[in-house]
C-alpha cells in the first residue's frame, strides 16, 4: 500500500492560534527517516516523513473510502511537516506552543 509510488501533496498555511482556526492535529510515534516517504509541500518542493505519519495522512485524506469531499480543504497540524526540524530556534519555539496546539484541535 505505501509503496514508493505513493505520493501525498499538500500545502502550507500560516495560521494563527488566536484566531481559533479549526484543524486537527495528528499526533503520532516517530519512525526512521531511512525508509522515508516523500510529501510533496506546495508546487517543487518534497519532505520526507515516517512510515507511520505517512500511513495516518494516508488513510486521514480518506483515499480508502469513496467519499465526495467536494472543495473543502481540511486543515491537519503534524510538527513533522508544520515545524522546520533543522531551524533549532523555531522547533524550540513551537514545542512550546504544542500544548496549545493539541488543546485548540
Amino acid at each position: 500500500m505505501l509503496g514508493g509510488q505513493i505520493h501525498y501533496s499538500c500545502e502550507l498555511v500560516h495560521a494563527n492560534l488566536d484566531d481559533h482556526p479549526y484543524y486537527t492535529a495528528i499526533s503520532y510515534v516517530w519512525g526512521p527517516l531511512d525508509d522515508g516517504y516523500p510529501v510533496l509541500v506546495g508546487d517543487d518542493k518534497f519532505l520526507m516523513v515516517t512510515r507511520n505519519l505517512m500511513e495516518v495522512l494516508y488513510r486521514f485524506s480518506g483515499a480508502d473510502t469513496p467519499t465526495d469531499t467536494g472543495n473543502t480543504t481540511t486543515l491537519v497540524w503534524t510538527d513533522q511537516l508544520c515545524i522546520n526540524q533543522y531551524d533549532h530556534a523555531e522547533r524550540s519555539k513551537q514545542v512550546a506552543l504544542m500544548r496549545r496546539i493539541y488543546s485548540q484541535a
